[in-house]
Parts: structure tokens; C-alpha cells; sequence
């Protein structure tokens, strides 16, 4: 989510974009931003042109707060893999709502680039599978075969992404194998942070891991150290004799 200080920043860059319309409009100063000058949200008018924008790098919810100083009437959600806001509003108010969006949906140019891996692993608690685990995992699925008694264990579905720390991430993934369903996914939702140290730590906020029928599931703050596996824990309960085992593992990219 956003911070009070970023939104607060969000906030005066709309504020300005207001005064520049209404100036370009009237060929007068740009008034000062009071709460007697901020226009209220308002409901869908006749003439209103309808936009849907996709939103990649802030939290979609926090952004439509912010935008709501315009006349507009906005409503945020998500649509399959992304997180976007529909606004409606006059074309002339349309145009600076486009141009606050882009300044604003941007990557935190103070983060850090990190490569997020997550591994669903699926051990079998039965004899006679066949143990299919890659070289990078091997120390991984070794303990779990200790602690849990697995007998074997295959990497079922491997997600990838590359986000900045200070962002709210989004990552989905269309289910593979032989049983997936049309229209199953994988949606894995955080923000990510780092602190220094050696090696790095990172940070998940929220980490939340689901598919598209809510039979595997995982929520909470994670931590994990650069480079290293780690396991989250199982999801969901076991089908046809395995288990799904989530493994995190985040690195600095240059």
C-alpha cells in the first residue's frame, strides 16, 4: 500500500494537474488547491466518455483515492491478470485524468530490482512415484523427504517475476499438467521489501498465494534470505496421494 508520505506526493501532483487544465482552459493563474477547490466524486453523466487503465506499478485502490480530486466517478478491480480503474468523466477531464495516471503509475525510482522464484513443489506421501527434482532444489526436497516422510517429489509449477522493492507485485500463472482445468491459474499478490545485510534480507508484506478455485492457499508476512529456498508450507489438502509444497526464493538482480 501506499505511505501517508507518498500519497500525500500523489496527492499534489493531481492537485497541480487540476490547476494546469482549468488554466489551459481559461487563460488564467492555476488556483491555489483548497478543500473549497477540490472537486467531489459524482456519479456517471450523459456525456461521459468510459476508459478502463491498467495499472502496473501502485496499488490500483490507493491510486483511484487519489484521483478522485477530479469530476470523474471511478471504480477499481481486477480483470483476469491485471488491476485496473474504469473512470468516467467529460473528454476534457478525461485527458488530465490520463495524464495523472501516467505520472503517477510508475515504478518507485528509489527501489531495488529483485527475482522472485516460486517453486509449487508436489510430494508424494506414497511409494512406487517417481522422484523428478531439479540440481537446485536437491537440498530442499532432501529435508522435506526427512521431516515429512515424502517419498518422492516433482516441481509441479514454477512462477517467475522481476519487481522493485517498495512495489506492490502481481503475478499469475495459467495451471499446466494433465489435470489443470480451462481457466485455472495461479495468483500470487505481495509488496516487497529489503534491509541490508549478508546475506540480504527480503521481505514479503502480505504474501498471499491462491489458484482460481481457492483450494490452495497461503497467507501471511514472509521473510527469506537472498538466494536461499525456503519453504512456506503446504497448500490445500492432499490430492490422489500428494501434497503441494510452496518454495520462495528472492535474489537482488543487477
Amino acid at each position: 500500500m501506499l505511505t501517508l508520505r507518498v500519497a500525500s506526493r500523489l496527492l499534489l501532483v493531481a492537485m497541480v494537474l487540476i490547476g494546469r487544465n482549468a488554466s489551459a482552459q481559461e487563460g488564467t493563474p492555476a488556483p491555489v488547491a483548497s478543500p473549497e477547490t477540490i472537486p467531489t466524486p459524482r456519479p456517471s453523466a450523459r456525456n461521459d466518455i468510459q476508459r478502463v487503465f491498467v495499472i502496473k506499478h501502485v496499488n490500483a485502490q490507493a491510486l483511484m483515492r487519489v484521483l478522485q480530486v477530479f469530476p470523474a466517478a471511478f471504480r477499481s478491480g481486477t480483470v483476469g491478470q491485471q488491476d485496473v480503474v474504469t473512470v468516467s468523466a467529460a473528454p476534457t477531464v478525461m485527458a488530465t485524468i490520463e495524464e495523472a495516471i501516467k505520472r503517477l503509475d510508475v515504478p518507485d525510482p528509489s527501489g531495488r530490482s529483485i527475482d522472485v522464484t516460486i517453486h509449487l513443489l508436489e510430494c508424494a506421501t506414497a511409494a512406487g512415484e517417481p522422484d523428478a527434482t531439479p540440481a537446485e532444489l536437491r537440498d530442499v526436497v532432501t529435508q522435506l523427504k526427512k521431516t515429512f516422510s515424502y517419498s518422492a517429489c516433482r516441481v509441479g509449477e514454477t512462477l517467475f517475476t522481476r519487481t522493485n522493492t517498495g512495489n506492490v507485485f502481481r503475478l499469475t500463472s495459467r495451471v499446466a499438467g494433465a489435470n489443470a482445468q480451462k481457466g485455472d491459474y495461479y495468483d500470487v499478490t505481495a509488496r516487497i521489501d529489503a534491509q541490508a545485510g549478508t546475506p540480504e534480507v527480503i521481505q514479503f508484506k502480505d504474501f498471499a498465494f491462491r489458484d482460481a478455485a481457492g483450494w490452495r492457499s497461503f497467507r501471511g508476512d514472509v521473510t527469506v534470505r537472498e538466494g536461499q529456498h525456503t519453504v512456506l508450507g503446504t497448500v490445500g489438502a492432499a490430492v490422489e496421494g500428494k501434497v503441494a509444497v510452496i518454495v520462495l526464493t528472492a535474489r537482488t538482480s543487477s
